[in-house]
């Protein structure tokens, strides 16, 4: 960033970092920001909305074992779970977080 090294690793080791504790949720039945809002009310206990992307959500897990509390919890609500998974960001996600935006 700006001629100063801000991250040094392989690719498989800095996408590993930046996506621990992150998880991805899209439904059949919600758009991503209709989905955004039911997991703000109904399982803000186990997870945030971190980023709301065009198809799905970056979730930031709130406690520990989010993940596998968050698949138990999301069957006692009427999301459709189309599909959920770790969080793997690109290299223009790492880039943004790491150096900016250019602003």
């Amino acid at each position: 960033n700006h001629g100063d090294i801000v991250l040094s690793g392989s690719l498989r080791e800095i996408k590993h970092e930046m996506g621990m504790d992150r998880l991805t949720l899209s439904a059949v039945n919600y758009e991503a920001g209709r989905l955004a809002e039911k997991v703000e009310t109904e399982l803000s206990h186990l997870v945030r909305v971190e980023q709301v992307k065009k198809e799905y959500l970056i979730l930031k897990g709130q406690c520990e074992d989010a993940k596998r509390k968050l698949l138990a919890a999301l069957s006692g609500t009427d999301i459709d779970v189309a599909q959920t998974g770790m969080y793997e960001p690109s290299l223009n996600d790492i880039f943004v977080a790491k150096a900016g935006d250019g602003e």
